[in-house]
């Protein structure tokens, strides 16, 4: 039987973030995105998942903490967030459905209309006579 350790070990996982035209490698546990996880703050969720970055300030690493997160700006943050949760997600090889949704259903999906009722021929039904009209 499987241990509840086999799935909640740190499974680290890399991903990578352009800041101001220069991309930065997040390297967070896949195995820290949990319901809990999922309720906590932005910036806290990131402390949570996050291990370690390659962000420098002067030449010198930027620890990763709270304090620095939150010096980064809204949409570096939620853009984080967002790859975070597509590289924690599991593939479809891994026996799960697959992330990306086609839009154009598979071929024998598609049904092919039938033929009119009355066949191929259009209808030779008048037109409807104009309203009456009010004086």
């Amino acid at each position: 039987m499987p241990e509840l350790g086999s799935f909640t070990r740190q499974r680290p996982l890399t991903v990578s973030v352009d800041i101001g035209g220069e991309p930065v490698e997040f390297v967070f546990d896949g195995n820290a995105v949990t319901p809990r996880w999922m309720e906590t703050s932005l910036v806290e969720g990131l402390e949570l998942a996050l291990l370690s970055w390659n962000l420098t300030e002067n030449g010198q690493p930027l620890p990763l903490s709270k304090g620095n997160l939150e010096r980064l700006p809204y949409p570096v943050l939620t853009r984080l967030t967002e790859k975070l949760l597509e590289a924690a997600t599991p593939a479809s090889e891994e026996g799960n459905v697959s992330r990306s949704i086609s839009s154009i259903p598979p071929a024998d999906s598609i049904s092919t209309p039938a033929s009119p009722p009355n066949g191929q021929e259009t209808s030779l039904s008048q037109k409807p006579s104009a309203a009456p009209s009010v004086t």
